[in-house]
């Protein structure tokens, strides 16, 4: 099985290849804990999408900021591959 950092990776550059904005957010002291891994403009919508593996879940913190960013409005989604996130950003199309 492939390292979440491997499906992050192929994620992103499937994304660009589509002429998506991407920009993936790493942990650290100056950013919020919990945001999703991918953060994507495509086609004038704005994405969030946390990468796990397959049948892997989010953290507490993750499914909370999930659940944050959806009661704004906005569209945040758990994927575990290449195909799965090309289908959410294309369901816009």
């Amino acid at each position: 099985m492939p390292r979440e950092a491997n499906t992050v990776a192929a994620i992103r550059r499937a994304l660009l290849d589509r002429g998506a904005f991407v920009v993936k957010l790493h942990g650290g002291p100056h950013q919020r804990a919990g945001l999703p891994d991918l953060l994507v403009v495509y086609q004038g919508r704005t994405l969030w999408l946390e990468v796990k593996q397959p049948g892997g879940r989010p953290t507490p913190l993750q499914a909370a900021t999930i659940d944050a960013i959806r009661a704004a409005g906005g569209a945040a989604y758990i994927v575990t591959s290449v195909a799965e996130a090309l289908r959410i950003v294309d369901a816009g199309d």
